[in-house]
């Protein structure tokens, strides 16, 4: 599949959710109380802060390994944390992604493991490690003590798939995770992840795994939620930098003080907000997507102006229709003549291209939160030219999604309690 058309997320679960459903549960932590919060170093697998960083690499060459992240798994322009697990705790480097709920690491024994900097977490090295027992009816060919018993337990399995390919087959476990910086570390018992022991396809970075930030009841964010009060933020820090960003849970996500705007947040299959337009210099561009059919009802529930929020996908994707009002807008702005592609990338322009040659972009969110993007935000150097970071999405009923390239340099605060998203410009290199 060519990555400019995965644009969306696609997981599937083979396991039986609703069996697990009562091991989904929010994690205590050893100190609890209403003011508690934490925050931990995020990498970008390309910076200078990276254990896969190339120094061979050119910039140029870094960006176009982000060309079409899949969204669900960041392919090479997504975020690290380092998370430990088990008893003693293994330190295992992991990948975020708010647009996947399931947690999973390698584990041992292998079928098959991406070969990876970070070995593939051993079981049986940690005491308070878990299997997850998934009740089956027996056969009737079962032992007379099994006939006994109307249920046997077996580990659970799970699977999850993602569009660029990738996957990871195991069981469902649980087992202690530790996160924190090294002056403050937070420790949740009984954490319930994927021990993925087949894992294959395009799974980036090499990485132990990685950790779901979405919505759902299995999620990490879920399972923290009543520890951390539905609370979370993201400061991306740019890929040129020396310094870290910062993941932060519970009252260190509150984002507050001058500048902070506001949107609605949607909690469905990912996070959404409503998009009204966009803002292309002194033209405001209404967001009206394309819909399939004709029932007014049905584009009420399915198609409303929502734009997925994914600090796995890199780019912001747009409908073809939208997109083409938002690239002709901004051609006509620019004095610059446009250079050759660089497909995906349709709109590329000569290196000398500087911030003040470019109009003002801002996103209109519902409820009044106007976002302002610089350049570095939505062009990229690609073989020394800048291209446009909004890119098209080829299939009208996939929602649009808004990257971690467009949250760069911004602290974004989740608060899933009150439903709400808030943005503050930020400079993410000293957050």
């Amino acid at each position: 599949m060519q990555r400019s058309e995965v644009v969306i997320h696609s997981t599937l679960l083979v396991a039986t959710i609703f069996i697990l459903s009562c091991y989904f549960f929010q994690l205590p932590i050893e100190a609890n109380n209403k003011d508690f919060g934490f925050s931990i170093n995020l990498i970008h697998r390309h910076s200078l802060q990276s254990p896969f960083y190339n120094p061979n690499s050119s910039q140029v060459e870094r960006r176009l390994n982000q060309i079409g992240k899949t969204g669900m798994v960041p392919d090479t322009g997504g975020y690290l944390m380092k998370i430990s697990y088990g008893t003693p705790p293994v330190e295992i480097l992991s990948l975020i992604d708010s647009g996947s709920d399931i947690s999973w690491i390698q584990c041992l024994p292998c079928t098959k493991c991406i070969p990876t900097q970070c070995p593939p977490f051993n079981p049986k090295h940690s005491k308070t490690f878990e299997y997850i027992p998934c009740p089956t009816s027996t056969s009737s060919s079962s032992s007379s003590s099994e006939n006994n018993n109307p249920l046997v337990s077996k580990p659970c399995p799970y699977e999850v798939r993602y569009l660029d390919d990738g996957y990871s087959r195991g069981e469902f476990v649980k087992d202690t995770i530790t996160i924190g910086s090294p002056s403050q570390k937070v420790t949740f018992p009984g954490f319930v992840f994927g021990c993925g022991h087949d894992n294959g396809g395009k799974l980036p970075h090499k990485s132990g795994g990685l950790i779901g930030f979405g919505p759902d009841d299995v999620s990490f964010i879920s399972q923290l939620s009543s520890s951390i009060k539905g609370k979370f933020s993201f400061c991306f820090a740019p890929i040129t930098s020396s310094s870290h960003g910062k993941l932060s849970f519970g009252s260190e996500a509150v984002i507050s003080g001058p500048g902070v705007v506001s949107t609605p947040l949607i909690l469905a299959d990912y996070y959404y907000v409503m998009l009204d337009g966009i803002s292309i210099g002194t033209q405001r561009l209404k967001y009206v997507p394309t819909i399939s059919n004709n029932d007014e009802s049905t584009r009420k529930v399915t198609f409303r102006e929502r734009i997925m929020l994914d600090s796995g996908t890199t780019y912001i994707y747009l409908p073809l229709s939208f997109h083409v009002q938002v690239e002709v807008a901004i051609m006509k702005q620019i004095k610059l003549k446009p250079v050759k592609n660089h497909l995906p990338f349709t709109l590329c322009y000569p290196s000398t291209l500087r911030n003040s040659d470019i109009p003002k972009i801002i996103f209109h969110f519902a409820g009044g939160a106007d976002v302002e993007l610089t350049m570095h935000n939505i062009f990229n150097p690609i073989q020394h030219h800048l291209c446009l970071g909004i890119l098209q999405i080829f299939h009208e009923e996939h929602a649009p999604i808004y990257g971690n390239l467009a949250m760069t340099d911004f602290l974004v605060g989740f608060d899933l309690v009150e439903k709400k998203v808030s943005f503050k410009r930020m400079d993410c290199s000293r957050s």
